[in-house]
């Protein structure tokens, strides 16, 4: 179906894009490309359509181009079938347990594959006075152990901890602007 999809997808750009010069060549040279008789006559409007033709072609080329892939999944093989999680489930759960390391408050967290191994990339702001080492390295603890005990997934390549802010957290019932941000895949180079 995908190749189905995208066979009929390139059909309809080239036709597209075939026709939308085709009508700007009728607008400048009409005696060239021997179109119909109300091209000839009026090659204003050849030309505006040929370029609104054309601009959707290009358009819609360019929409295929910048399209987000489809959401990756940590995948599990078994006799019974597939079983797949989705990385936006596991980022958005490790932002549900990331509070419970206290003084620690997540404001950004990325999860990538890393092959069939996940890779996280936690950022947090602290506030001074506590040791930025020992709350990363119990925020690290507790995200892979929850992982492990609460989900089942001991597929954990990094859990990267980035203190990026010393900061008294904010007042209680009051959220700050960007408290949690949501970011696609960390880079694994």
């Amino acid at each position: 179906m995908k190749a189905l999809r995208i066979v009929l997808g390139a059909a309809v750009w080239s036709v597209a894009a075939a026709a939308g010069l085709w009508l700007v060549c009728a607008a400048v040279a009409p005696e060239g490309c021997n179109l119909w008789a109300w091209i000839v006559h009026r090659p204003e409007r050849a030309m505006l359509a040929g370029i609104l033709v054309a601009g959707v072609a290009v358009l819609w080329a360019m929409s295929l181009a910048t399209r987000a892939p489809g959401e990756e999944e940590l995948r599990f093989a078994g006799d019974g079938g597939d079983v797949r999680i989705r990385l936006s489930a596991i980022r958005d759960y490790i932002l549900r347990i990331a509070p419970q390391v206290t003084g620690l408050e997540a404001s950004r967290c990325r999860v990538g594959l890393a092959g069939n191994r996940l890779r996280i990339v936690l950022q947090c702001r602290m506030p001074p006075g506590r040791s930025a080492i020992g709350a990363a390295r119990a925020l690290q603890e507790r995200v892979r152990s929850a992982l492990r005990e609460d989900l089942g997934i001991e597929e954990v390549d990094a859990i990267e901890v980035q203190v990026v802010a010393f900061a008294e957290p904010p007042a209680a019932g009051r959220s700050g602007p960007g408290r949690i941000t949501v970011d696609g895949p960390p880079s694994l180079a």
